[in-house]
């Protein structure tokens, strides 16, 4: 007899928690759980609450969308349901955009009397073919291939060592704006490129990201060149560019005299 008692007590306090003390339910009123939605779509959010109990209830309804990268922020609305009926809430929905971010989202709905949590649901949706953009990236430049010694001031003649660093794994061009008017195109390898500057100026190093899916980022850094690149392979000295000036304005003045000159006899 005892042993039916503690069965019988066992059995009661399983049916206390196995059923609802709460006959509370939240339905959706659109089907989007396990969905995939693109831009344009609007994903609607809405729900409806059936109240199962023989007596009114007063709730907050407490509802928000989680989803990458952004932190949830709630949506609070107050409602009273009579016993047996149901009421909706269809204020709460998703735009799906452009830029909107892909990957899954959990919209999740609390409900709430006298500050008791009576019943809550989560359903989840995905968001595909939106364009991304580049998370955190960094543009540095350095005196030395190991990237020892970051600094943003070369000599002329230093070998300038471009660092791209992305977890997205990009691709890179790059080009620099030289302080003379051109430009010098530079080349990517592992995030990594050179250049060595042959004047003495201001530069400005350009990096463009690409890849399928974002929108594509231009980064830019300033760097300053100092000194003279005379020893430069393929840049001559100042002194020699002078001198070779002078000579072609020289050789420029004989030939016009001596077309005058020739001229002149002829004319005679």
């Amino acid at each position: 007899m005892k042993k039916l008692t503690l069965l019988g007590l066992a059995f009661s306090v399983f049916i206390f928690l196995a059923v609802p003390s709460h006959a509370l339910k939240i339905v959706n009123l659109a089907e989007f759980e396990g969905k995939t939605f693109y831009p344009s779509d609007t994903v609607d959010l809405g729900i409806v609450l059936l109240n199962n109990e023989s007596r009114q209830l007063n709730l907050t309804v407490e509802q928000f969308l989680t989803y990458p990268g952004i932190n949830p922020i709630p949506l609070y609305e107050q409602v009273t349901i009579g016993a047996g009926n149901n009421t909706l809430i269809s204020d709460f929905s998703f735009d799906v955009y452009d830029y909107s971010k892909p990957g899954m989202y959990i919209h999740s709905v609390r409900v709430y009397e006298d500050e008791k949590l009576v019943a809550d649901k989560t359903s989840e949706f995905s968001v595909k073919g939106t364009i991304q953009f580049f998370g955190d990236y960094d543009l540095i430049t350095c005196t030395d291939v190991a990237c020892s010694d970051v600094t943003s001031i070369f000599d002329a003649g230093e070998t300038v060592y471009i660092y791209l660093e992305s977890d997205e794994n990009p691709t890179i061009e790059g080009y620099v704006d030289r302080p003379d008017g051109g430009l010098t195109n530079v080349f990517f390898t592992n995030g990594v490129t050179e250049f060595v500057p042959a004047y003495s100026g201001e530069y400005k190093v350009n990096v463009i990201l690409s890849k399928d899916g974002f929108s594509p980022e231009k980064i830019e850094k300033d760097i300053t060149v100092v000194g003279s690149a005379a020893n430069l392979p393929g840049s001559a000295p100042v002194e020699t560019q002078f001198i070779a000036i002078l000579a072609v304005a020289a050789v420029a003045a004989i030939v016009i005299i001596a077309a005058i000159l020739f001229f002149k006899k002829k004319g005679k």
